[in-house]
C-alpha cells in the first residue's frame, strides 16, 4: 500500500496499523542482537533518515527555490561556489544514488553497532 509521503512523515503512529508497522521495524533491529537502547537509537536514526529523504525529495529540492526573496543567481555564483558546484547533484536524477549512499552508510553503522552491543 502506498501512502502520500507527508502522511508517513507527519502521521502519529499510535493506531493499530501504525503500531504494527513500528513493531515490525523495531523487531528487525532487535533481531540483529542490539540491546534495547541501541535498538531504539537505531530505529530513530533510521526513521529520521527516511523522513528527511521523503520530505526533501517530495517537498524540497525537487520543487526549486523556496525563499520568498531568493538570492540573485549572479550573487550565488559569485559568493557561494561550493553550493554552485554541488547544485547539479541536488537534482531529481541523483535522488536514488544519494539515498542509496546514505542508506549504505547507515547499514554499515547498524552492522558495527550490532557487533558491539550486549543483548538485552
Amino acid at each position: 500500500m502506498r501512502y502520500p509521503s507527508q502522511y508517513i512523515a507527519l502521521h502519529r503512529m499510535n493506531t493499530r496499523t501504525g503500531l504494527g508497522m513500528l513493531n515490525t521495524i523495531i523487531g528487525a533491529f532487535k533481531r540483529l542482537g542490539l540491546d534495547a537502547q541501541t535498538t531504539a537509537s537505531m530505529f530513530r536514526a533510521y526513521s529520521y533518515y527516511l523522513t528527511g529523504a521523503i520530505l526533501d525529495e517530495t517537498s524540497g529540492y525537487a520543487k526549486g527555490p523556496s525563499a520568498a526573496e531568493a538570492v540573485p543567481e549572479e550573487e550565488v555564483a559569485r559568493d557561494y561556489p561550493q553550493v554552485v558546484a554541488a547544485g547539479p547533484f541536488f537534482k531529481q536524477e541523483h535522488f536514488d544514488r544519494t539515498f542509496s549512499t546514505g542508506l549504505e552508510i547507515f547499514l554499515r553503522a547498524i552492522e558495527e553497532a550490532s557487533k558491539g552491543t550486549a543483548k538485552a
